[in-house]
């Protein structure tokens, strides 16, 4: 599950982080899963995780998003403390 609200851990058996970005931001990238997943857990959701390495690539002209070797790294190391170990591209 990506969404819920307050009782949704008693019926939910694993929440997702959702769609992150390839990146090192704050607002959409490695840190803001670090966020959720500790917030998440504050608040009741014991079982969640979040995509290995970020989801979305974005190679535009103008906007370029790739995940470093790094970045896949650094995710995998979060991501060993969470339920699920799953990565995309």
């Amino acid at each position: 599950m990506r969404a819920g609200f307050r009782d949704s851990p008693k019926w939910g058996m694993l929440f997702w982080e959702g769609d992150q970005m390839v990146s090192w931001q704050a607002n959409d990238g490695i840190k803001s899963s670090v966020v959720g997943l500790l917030s998440s857990g504050i608040s009741g959701y014991a079982f969640n995780h979040s995509d290995i390495g970020g989801y979305c690539t974005v190679n535009l002209p103008i906007v370029k998003y790739r995940r470093s070797q790094e970045l896949l790294l650094r995710w995998m190391e979060l991501n060993s403390f969470t339920t699920v170990f799953r990565t995309h591209e």
